[in-house]
């Protein structure tokens, strides 16, 4: 496993064992330098420091007990709801948030998700603002015409459809419009 300081961002030695957690084997799981990595200019040598993978996509935790016992984070919904792959050429490949606190922060969302409607909507993501120094879910896509909608709305109706005896998420692939009515559905049912 090619890997990095934390700290300095310096290439390291490889891992050539590495160890991956056992209930979400994508993850690899860190080790720690005791005195940095060593090399030239890394402030390390007092503090200490993680080896983290040099591929920013491999995802990774630290050794904590809780940590490695958790169950994988990734939501059961995301399987059925989203779309993938061949499904997404004909939508953007970045979406350009606004922090809606402060106005000025923007962060590109270079893997942007979308539902599987038949009008797809952006799936909204909630990083840090620099700005404003929170975590906050204050985002909106910078091009108003983009629709969109919050996760948190996605994992309410996932739990509301388990509940149902009767439901099939396989049938949420085949029939998307069918769990994601349109607005003008919505006040055709609602008079």
């Amino acid at each position: 496993m090619p890997r990095k300081c934390g700290l300095c961002n310096q290439s390291i030695l490889d891992d050539a064992f590495p160890r991956f957690k056992r209930l979400d084997p994508q993850r690899y799981v860190l080790r720690f330098l005791q005195n940095g990595c060593g090399l030239p200019g890394c402030p390390g040598n007092q503090l200490g420091a993680w080896a983290i993978p040099a591929d920013p996509s491999v995802k990774y935790t630290r050794p904590d007990r809780n940590k490695l016992v958790a169950l994988p984070r990734k939501s059961n919904w995301e399987a059925y709801f989203l779309r993938n792959g061949v499904e997404n050429e004909s939508l953007p490949d970045n979406v350009t948030l606004v922090c809606c606190r402060c106005r000025t922060q923007l962060f590109d969302d270079t893997e942007p998700r979308w539902t599987r409607e038949s009008t797809p909507r952006y799936v909204l993501r909630r990083p840090n603002c620099k700005t404003c120094n929170k975590k906050n879910i204050n985002w909106s896509p910078q091009n108003t015409s983009i629709p969109w909608v919050d996760s948190s709305k996605l994992s309410r109706k996932w739990a509301s459809l388990l509940k149902q005896p009767a439901f099939d998420p396989e049938d949420v692939v085949k029939n998307p419009d069918w769990y994601f009515p349109t607005a003008e559905a919505q006040k055709a049912d609602h008079q």
